[in-house]
């Protein structure tokens, strides 16, 4: 039996992994200019809706979600869990809380990677409850309020809270045509792909 599990990252960590630097960055996709935190919550609103379609079809005993959030805070249990879950051994659980070693090792980064990024050098440290929420300080109160307005009520489903007050109606006109025009070039993007056979 196949069991199918689904870490969720939250924004903050999404956008951190992409490497982009949120303050500044604006990003090029399919000719278009559009800010970076516009398309990666684009991003992560189109992946969650298509994470939550493939769990209803494959039901609660082949499909687990489980937030970043709770992971981080009680590792030892969701870890349990899982292994029980895949009817894994849970005797080498200390083991695998001891991640931060293998990843300060030099050797053990050569050959699992020909390149080390810098959102990889977390991976050397232990787990910190500190960076929940970093996403506060590190995103402006408007980046923020566009992200929530396009992730909407699939931020609440999954168990997040709203952080800011709704954005002004000329600023959510603005975010829904980048949006849409997004969702219209990826469309078109896959379009072109399944054509030419490539997707």
């Amino acid at each position: 039996m196949r069991l199918r599990l689904i870490v969720i990252a939250s924004i903050e960590d999404y956008t951190r992994n992409k490497n982009l630097h949120l303050s500044s960055h604006q990003y090029i996709f399919q000719g278009q200019l559009f800010p970076s935190h516009i398309i990666l919550a684009w991003h992560w609103k189109y992946a969650f809706q298509t994470i939550i379609r493939q769990g209803e079809i494959l039901g609660d005993k082949r499909y687990v979600m489980l937030k970043y959030e709770d992971l981080v805070a009680e590792p030892r249990s969701h870890i349990e869990r899982l292994c029980e879950l895949l009817n894994c051994r849970t005797d080498f659980i200390d083991d695998m809380l001891k991640f931060q070693e293998d990843a300060k090792n030099l050797k053990v980064r050569k050959e699992s990677s020909k390149s080390f990024s810098s959102h990889h050098i977390e991976t050397t440290k232990k787990i910190n409850k500190q960076r929940i929420g970093r996403y506060k300080t590190t995103l402006s109160e408007q980046q923020i309020g566009d992200i929530e307005f396009i992730c909407g009520d699939m931020i609440k489903d999954i168990g997040y809270e709203a952080v800011t007050s709704k954005i002004s109606v000329a600023r959510q006109t603005y975010t829904t045509s980048l949006y849409n025009l997004l969702l219209l070039s990826w469309k078109g993007l896959r379009a072109t792909r399944r054509i030419r056979g490539s997707l």
